[in-house]
């Protein structure tokens, strides 16, 4: 429900003030969303990954939602990297492109750890079909990322995602 109204609100043909008026509601919904799971359907990728945290590795199922989570994340973000609509103060939109920008960033990453795990421990061979769109969308947000602007956090991720 909340990926459809992502789609149409923010990515149908609409005036500028509507989408921008939407995003924030939008992106609470998600927050709630992660924040309001329960516990056997939480995890966190980059906490095991990168922190040396000791995790239990949850289903197949679970990854193919956490992916999905992060997918929809970036999709709510990327229309906002370049400029943010509606906004006439130049300081503001810089900081909300900032903003957007890192937040695709890190949900790339979390894709492509989530992905490296999947791929690690499960069968490729057995993956849902959307596991190449995840892949796809997070390696369109690393390239892209990193083509206008050079991130520290993001190179992980990319060296992570050619892999793949």
């Amino acid at each position: 429900m909340i990926l459809s109204s992502i789609v149409q609100s923010i990515y149908a043909i609409r005036p500028e003030q509507t989408r921008t008026s939407r995003f924030c509601a939008l992106e609470e919904a998600l927050d709630n969303w992660l924040l309001e799971l329960p516990e056997h359907l939480r995890y966190d990728p980059l906490a095991a990954r990168f922190n040396g945290t000791a995790t239990r590795l949850p289903s197949p199922n679970v990854l193919t939602l956490h992916m999905k989570y992060w997918c929809t994340v970036i999709l709510l973000h990327r229309p906002f990297i370049r400029h943010l609509s509606g906004v006439r103060n130049k300081e503001t939109e810089s900081k909300a492109s900032h903003r957007s920008q890192d937040i695709c960033v890190q949900a790339a990453n979390r894709i492509t750890a989530i992905v490296t795990t999947y791929t690690e421990k499960f069968s490729i061979h057995k993956a849902p079909v959307f596991l190449s769109y995840y892949v796809f969308t997070a390696s369109i947000t690393h390239v892209s990322i990193r083509k206008s602007a050079s991130r520290c956090h993001m190179n992980p991720g990319l060296r992570l995602t050619s892999s793949c």
